[in-house]
């Protein structure tokens, strides 16, 4: 069964490392009715280690070209790439 990834407004996602990643998500949830594939409140902070390879906050990878991704973010992301 799917699931979406919830970050609530209490939640912190902190992570480091080489092409380091806040959150990663393949999808389509939508057409497994899931309202969303994922929904940040919290503060996702990304930092890379290796100079030459920035972070990602919120990688999404839609993997069926006819299908929606819904991301909801009223939350913070924080990294050295993408905001």
């Amino acid at each position: 069964m799917r699931a979406p990834i919830v970050n609530g407004a209490t939640g912190l996602i902190l992570v480091e490392g080489d092409c380091a990643v806040g959150t990663w998500a393949a999808g389509p949830g939508y057409s497994a009715n899931i309202p969303y594939d994922v929904n940040n409140r919290g503060l996702i902070h990304v930092v890379s280690t290796l100079e030459e390879q920035p972070s990602c906050g919120l990688l999404i990878a839609n993997i069926v070209a006819s299908n929606l991704m819904q991301v909801i973010d009223s939350g913070d992301v924080q990294t050295d790439f993408f905001q």
